[in-house]
């Protein structure tokens, strides 16, 4: 079936439409696939039976072949000029006696499709140039107003009925003109572009929307390119919700990037582009490739469109088959169905699936495709995550190739310890660790057992984690693992800023970060504590806002340890003070942490606890637990407090239906950790976790990642695929990411320290390529 399908290019450039159509698969994976297209172009995008049947049969339109061969049309009062010979194509489907050949005439015109595309399009030149021409061709026909209108909403409609729920188009402002020859200002063509656009939403809440990316024409020169990237800077301020591509400062074009020249590659990721389209050749550059995964830097793949226009015979050996396979962030689109008889983007989802999956790919993948087409649009905060727990291990593992950085395997407590020295001190039996690698016979092999000491990560869980104690005991040995390494100042510093980059990088804005400001050593003894740490943290974020300005900014959450003692909570009290008054706003608030199984509840802590003034908010951790009892009732003892903002985990709430209404009641956010929690033994299958029904009841959820690196994940994404896969329901879409990062962005704490308690613009955080 496979082979049948997809074993040459002729089958894709002869009838593509019919070929898929026909084949019972796409009837499976079609409505399944629900996600956004990211690489279209404006004028070839309905579908061609759309283009024949309706606009060609709009009254007053000329048609004419010129010189060159090439059919022209023209919307026009009367005959439009001399320099064609016009005919009306209403008068010649008359005279002709046969519209069904007219037709079918016109819609060779306007596609590839033939019987014999080899013999048609023997090369490469010849099929672009009547790839072309065809857009001339069509641009004849929807350049008129009322054309342009039904066209524009066409293509919304077919997109939106083929699951697609985001759209971002690429093109030249075109010059859109009425019957009497006037031409529409483009200041009006955008105001038109964005009135579609909001009554279409408006009859389809669903639909998150459309954006326009302005692409200049590569072939132009310096002068005229200059002129074309002032316009769009115009249009994007005067059109900020629809016009993307630009970044402030500098301005920056997002590039479509789908010329064949390979150096392009480099050149688009030197400039910072956050997307490249087609990417065709990217797997002849290993550097930009580790680059791009590094970056997140998603690649748009049109795969019908790639074997159309010659660039692949074969679909199994298109290079989007290798990237696939090794997880790059492949989003895939359709760039001009139109022109080849498809329509929306489920075609070039069914090629990918038949044809450049590997042999044991279910729909599983569709699914990934699907956020993958999103993580690039996906933002708003992280609001649950633990300091020194937060970049991906990868970065770490590298951390470990520093010099002057010590291991000692002989402590009494059984872990692993790593601290950076000039001349060790007699603690333990240091041994500067790059010299234990040297030594080791396999060196891969050695970092993989270092790696095993920095992670969770093993193939036998349910053996080295028989509960929950036994996990827990894995989870918090990790921190005293990697704070030995990371306290550093140096790489304290540099920890925290990666840390920043690989959110933004996953499309997150504003994070919040909880930990107990630990010690921070340089290497002559120097020990930074306390404010000064908390002096770094905000230092670093500022100076990461600077270089990055769509980053919204980061707070910290005051979070030490629960199994205290009542000496030990006035401590923290007093810091608490102590980092309001000095930082004000940059401190969000305090929390208390640890295993809540194994820490003292709430209650005993509540005297202290009420201590603290109206302005510090408590973000507690309750809940944290599959058992009932004095754990869970701390969920009871969070909602007595009146400062109380959000929840943490709160994964035993269901078990209370008077907190549940109070929490719904009063706004209170619950961070949920999917992949925690099942990490932590709370929920061995995510389908199962409690958050599926607090989702499905519309209670204020936000999703964050806790601690990432701690179990080989990287950013948000990783936790929000997970609540995408397993944890809703069968028919949930982009809308549910939507509120998620919606709800995140409601209940940050920083929106209180807005004039007015205004809200950010959402677009702007939910579409970063606003900022790109």
């Amino acid at each position: 079936m496979k082979l049948d399908i997809v074993r040459c290019s002729d089958i894709a450039r002869q009838h593509v439409g019919k070929t898929i159509n026909s084949r019972s698969t796409v009837g499976i994976a079609k409505p399944r696939y629900i996600g956004a297209s990211l690489h279209g172009h404006t004028f070839s995008l309905a579908s061609t039976n759309f283009l024949i049947n309706n606009l060609t049969y709009l009254p007053q339109l000329y048609m004419c072949v010129d010189t060159t061969g090439v059919l022209n049309f023209k919307f026009s009062e009367k005959v439009p000029d001399d320099n064609c010979d016009w005919v009306l194509l209403e008068m010649l489907r008359a005279s002709s006696g046969n519209a069904t050949f007219v037709d079918e005439f016109l819609r060779k015109q306007i596609t590839l499709e033939t019987d014999h595309p080899t013999e048609a399009y023997p090369t490469i030149t010849e099929v672009w140039e009547k790839f072309q021409d065809i857009f001339t061709t069509v641009n004849g026909l929807t350049r008129w107003r009322v054309a342009f209108e039904m066209y524009y909403n066409q293509v919304l409609q077919e997109f939106y009925e083929d699951n697609v729920m985001y759209l971002e188009i690429r093109g030249t402002i075109p010059k859109i003109y009425d019957l009497d020859g006037t031409i529409m200002p483009w200041k009006d063509f955008l105001t038109l572009m964005n009135q579609l656009n909001k009554q279409f939403s408006a009859l389809h809440p669903d639909f998150l929307g459309t954006k326009l990316i302005i692409s200049p024409s590569r072939t132009i020169n310096d002068s005229v390119m200059d002129a074309d990237i002032q316009r769009v800077v115009e249009a994007h301020k005067a059109f900020p919700d629809l016009v993307v591509g630009i970044k402030k400062p500098g301005f920056k074009i997002v590039p479509d990037w789908e010329g064949v020249t390979d150096m392009n590659l480099v050149d688009a990721v030197l400039m910072n582009a956050t997307r490249i389209g087609h990417g065709y050749a990217l797997n002849k550059h290993p550097l930009v490739l580790e680059r791009i995964k590094e970056k997140d830097i998603g690649i748009e793949v049109n795969p019908i469109s790639n074997q159309v226009l010659m660039l692949v015979d074969d679909m199994r050996n298109h290079p989007a088959a290798t990237l696939l396979a090794d997880d790059y962030p492949v989003v895939i689109s359709p760039d001009d169905p139109s022109f080849w008889g498809a329509k929306g983007l489920s075609y070039d989802m069914y090629e990918v699936f038949m044809g450049m999956a590997g042999v044991e790919a279910d729909l599983k993948l569709l699914k990934q495709l699907a956020i993958n087409s999103i993580n690039s649009l996906l933002s708003g905060g992280a609001l649950h995550l633990h300091d020194t727990g937060l970049v991906s291990t990868d970065y770490v593992m590298n951390l470990t190739y520093r010099s002057g950085l010590f291991m000692c395997t002989t402590d009494p407590s059984g872990l692993l310890r790593l601290h950076f020295f000039v001349t060790p001190d007699t603690s333990c039996e240091w041994e500067e660790l790059s010299a234990v690698r040297r030594r080791s016979e396999d060196v891969t092999e050695f970092d993989h057992r270092l790696r095993k000491n920095l992670t969770m990560v093993v193939n036998n869980p349910r053996e080295r984690y028989p509960n929950i104690n036994a996990a827990w005991r894995k989870f918090s040995g990790l921190f005293s693992v990697v704070n030995g390494m990371v306290t550093y100042k140096p790489l304290f510093e540099e920890y925290y800023y990666q840390t920043l980059q690989e959110f933004l990088n996953d499309g997150v804005a504003y994070i919040e970060l909880r930990g107990v400001l630990p010690n921070v050593y340089d290497l002559d003894g120097t020990i930074h504590s306390g404010i000064e740490v908390m002096r770094i943290y905000e230092e670093v974020t500022r100076r990461f806002q600077n270089n990055n300005p769509e980053f919204i900014g980061a707070k910290f959450i005051y979070a030490p340890s629960r199994r205290v003692d009542n000496e030990t909570m006035d401590r923290y009290l007093n810091m608490t003070l102590t980092l309001k008054n000095t930082f004000g706003s940059f401190l969000a608030g305090f929390d208390l942490v640890g295993q809540e199984d194994r820490g003292r509840p709430l209650k005993d802590l509540a005297e202290k606890l009420l201590q603290f003034p109206e302005d510090i908010n408590l973000f507690f951790h309750a809940g944290e637990t599959n058992w009932q009892g004095m754990t869970d009732e701390n969920l009871i003892d969070t909602l007595m407090f009146n400062a109380t903002k959000r929840i943490g985990h709160g994964y035993a709430l269901l078990k209370h239906p008077l907190a549940l209404r109070e929490v719904k009641r009063r706004g209170i956010a619950l961070e949920i950790n999917p992949i925690s929690n099942q990490v932590l033994m709370l929920v061995e299958d995510l389908r199962n976790h409690p958050a599926a029904a607090l989702l499905a009841d519309d209670y204020p959820v936000v999703i964050s990642s806790d601690d990432p690196s701690f179990w080989g994940a990287k950013g948000l994404s990783y936790d929000m695929y997970e609540v995408f896969m397993g944890m809703a329901g069968v028919e949930a879409d982009l809308k549910l990411l939507k509120q998620l990062a919606i709800n995140s962005i409601e209940i940050l704490q920083f929106i209180l320290e807005f004039p007015g308690n205004s809200m950010p613009n959402f677009n702007l955080l939910t579409h970063r390529e606003v900022q790109k």
